[in-house]
């Protein structure tokens, strides 16, 4: 491309807006290599749920029975540790940050009879490794 002259073509050549070139030339010239590469926090407000909050609600994620949903989640943190948060906070953090999510069973038939259940998992297992093999075959 050669030299480059103006911002404009400083933009097209490094794929940014002639705006963010010369926030980057205006932190360079004012602070030096040291305030460009300076990186600003976004300025968010402190966590909601913290500390002790935290790791109990991280235990009890940890357990089988957990939660059934965020809404119980959102009620335990009230009704238990006095801390009113909204739903979205109560995903972001248990499904962003923690990366768990309430324990929901699979509905299951209160007539189903498990001997049959175990039947069903044995066969179709056999019937499914089987048609995998004879699709390999052909």
């Amino acid at each position: 491309m050669g030299t480059i002259k103006t911002l404009s073509q400083a933009a097209k050549w490094l794929g940014r807006h002639r705006n963010t070139i010369s926030e980057w030339l205006v932190k360079y010239e004012t602070g030096g290599l040291s305030q460009l590469l300076d990186r600003q926090t976004s300025p968010g407000g402190p966590p909601s749920i913290k500390g002790e909050v935290l790791e109990k609600l991280t235990e009890k994620l940890d357990k089988p029975e957990g939660f059934n949903s965020y809404g119980d989640i959102q009620r335990w943190l009230k009704e238990v540790h006095g801390c009113e948060v909204s739903y979205a906070i109560v995903f972001r953090v248990c499904h962003d940050q923690l990366k768990a999510s309430p324990k929901v069973p699979r509905p299951r038939n209160p007539k189903q009879d498990p001997a049959q259940v175990e039947a069903f998992k044995k066969t179709s297992l056999k019937l499914s490794k089987l048609s995998r093999m004879t699709i390999a075959n052909i």
